[in-house]
């Protein structure tokens, strides 16, 4: 989908539970127009100075949009931080820079792990590729941080989604 895509996603909602949609890493119309249709938002971050110097045009675009989405909530992850204990103080410096600009971060921070390259290689979800449960853990904790939502019980070494259906 490119261009003006608002009409498109509002349809799929009518047909669909969920429509989740990966705008890309960079500002664009189709990013504009779905965030116009858009439930919640999740704006990944990196703890990088490149990617947090994109903060104040975010913080702006969220001003923009919610003046025709004012039900629309918007939430950073912090994404692809280094689990090294010397590094983990960027992740939580950037979370609060995020604040800074009135975009609330999620609590749930994403480490860097090779499933996600192995997953967007194969095709397929960190739940569909490898065995990496702290990945798995951290992405059921983000979404559903991002939902409002309780985490079920879920066995360990389950493949269900946070409603217990098969990804």
């Amino acid at each position: 989908m490119t261009g003006d895509i608002r009409a498109d996603l509002l349809d799929q909602e009518r047909h669909f539970d969920a429509v989740v949609l990966d705008c890309g890493g960079h500002d664009s119309q189709s990013m504009r127009s779905a965030m116009t249709a858009a439930t919640h938002v999740l704006i990944p971050f990196r703890p990088k100075r490149r990617d947090l110097k994109l903060l104040p045009s975010m913080s702006e675009l969220m001003t923009l949009i919610k003046t025709v989405n004012p039900d629309c909530h918007f939430r950073a992850v912090i994404n692809q931080a280094r689990s090294l204990p010397s590094q983990v103080s960027h992740a939580v410096d950037a979370k609060k820079v995020c604040e800074d600009f009135d975009i609330p971060a999620i609590n749930t921070i994403l480490y860097d792990r090779n499933i996600y390259d192995d997953a967007d290689e194969s095709g397929g979800s960190i739940f569909e590729v490898g065995k990496d449960k702290k990945a798995q853990n951290e992405f059921s904790h983000m979404t559903a941080e991002l939902l409002g939502i309780e985490i079920p019980n879920i066995p360990q070494g389950s493949k269900h989604t946070l409603q217990g259906e098969l990804i």
